[in-house]
């Protein structure tokens, strides 16, 4: 979760909405994909941006061995138990606010950089990048995965309320790629239904402009409908993946980039 919608949540957080559940469990199949062995190796993975830590507990818990750290400079705006490691999770997941603490707890340079819907707050995103690119904070053959909101043409005020600066193409996400120093190894869409409905908030945001906007921060546990959600949204990922093996590519509200140093 956002540290925005964290904050505004007061730490009372009902339920996972269905589309944080999937987009953790895409996150946890790209990282096996990209690190050989990654559940039983021993590797460093850093999350930048990493809000209230949901993703970093979620992947601690299915790679015991890893060293898993998220950091994200507004941690002191999280509310009270955001912040710490949680009994729950396999390995104690430590949140810091800066890169030299991050280092610190790591031991190494990280195997794995996640940065999930961060470079959109990022005023300077390719050098942003090219400073996580270093050797002494990423290993030379590290992984970096990248998803950040997609079509510019549907900024809205959504977008702002997260303090987002800009939703990304695909040609100005590998701009910002390139100008770092990284090479796209794959790169590709989640969420295809979602963007028809984003597409619908925005026409009728133009029309009658939204009085209040509560993001996911707002969602409440609905069993039967979180189910029927989360396998729609899991056959929604599988379908865009499928598609574009086939080169066929399904727009999607989210957009993605895994990436490396060059060798």
């Amino acid at each position: 979760m956002d540290v925005t919608e964290a904050v505004l949540s007061n730490g009372t957080i009902h339920g996972r909405h269905p589309w944080e559940i999937v987009r953790a469990d895409a996150v946890v199949r790209m990282t096996k994909k990209s690190i050989p062995d990654a559940a039983g190796a021993k590797i460093a993975v850093l999350d930048m941006g990493c809000g209230d830590g949901y993703v970093a507990g979620r992947l601690s818990a299915l790679m015991p061995q890893a060293a898993i750290v998220g950091v994200d400079p507004e941690l002191d705006r999280l509310p009270a138990g955001d912040n710490s490691s949680s009994s729950s999770r396999a390995t104690p997941v430590k949140i810091v606010a800066t890169l030299d603490e991050a280092r610190r707890f790591l031991g190494k340079p990280a195997d794995i950089i996640l940065l999930l819907d961060v470079l959109e707050h990022i005023e300077r995103d390719a050098d942003f990048l090219h400073t996580l690119a270093d050797d002494h904070i990423s290993g030379t053959q590290a992984r970096f995965l990248i998803a950040v909101p997609a079509f510019a043409g549907l900024y809205s005020a959504h977008d702002r309320f997260l303090h987002h600066l800009r939703r990304y193409s695909q040609a100005a996400l590998d701009e910002t790629i390139d100008g770092a120093g990284l090479l796209c190894v794959e790169m590709g869409y989640w969420f295809f239904s979602l963007l028809l409905v984003r597409c619908f908030q925005k026409i009728a945001g133009s029309i009658i402009p939204p009085r209040n906007i509560t993001g996911i921060r707002a969602w409440k546990p609905r069993p039967l409908l979180d189910l029927i959600l989360k396998y729609c949204l899991t056959f929604d990922i599988r379908l865009c993946r499928i598609m574009r093996k086939t080169r066929i590519v399904l727009p999607g509200l989210s957009l993605y980039a895994l990436c490396k140093k060059p060798a």
